[in-house]
């Protein structure tokens, strides 16, 4: 079963830890730039290194594996493809980089699994719900 809220969850708690703003999150079958998608995770790119943003991108399919051991991991998927486009010049192979994300997503799970519990509830969530529901440690938004 596909875990979308879960995943796109992934996307904002690590977005979230990185520092960055989240402006949107939503699931739900919808066009976007004529590609149908399952949800969204918007958030302000700036200011983080391409490994960062990496594993932003890593962290959606990395919950999705947690929670469902059949799903494989590194099927082709966008957010593989764009994390590998960002890594291609940082890290030889991705493998290490996927341990760390897995890892990060078993300690921030609590985060994670709240906001998509919320995600999956009201389909659509803003900036301010999200940081309230969220409720990352305020040391961790202080970039």
């Amino acid at each position: 079963m596909r875990q979308t809220h879960h995943h796109e969850a992934a996307h904002a708690v690590f977005a979230l830890w990185s520092g960055l703003r989240v402006t949107d999150l939503r699931i739900g079958r919808e066009e976007l730039n004529g590609v149908m998608i399952e949800g969204v995770c918007a958030f302000v790119h700036g200011g983080v290194s391409d490994l960062a943003l990496a594993e932003i991108y890593l962290a959606g399919p990395a919950v999705e594996s947690m929670m469902d051991h059949n799903w494989n991991y590194n099927e082709i998927n966008e957010d593989y493809l764009q994390a590998g486009l960002l890594l291609e010049n940082v890290v030889e192979d991705i493998t290490a980089v996927v341990a760390k994300v897995k890892q990060r997503v078993n300690s921030l799970f609590p985060e994670i699994d709240r906001l998509a519990k919320a995600l999956l509830e009201h389909k659509r969530l803003d900036e301010h719900e999200i940081m309230q529901i969220a409720r990352m440690p305020a040391w961790r938004l202080s970039k």
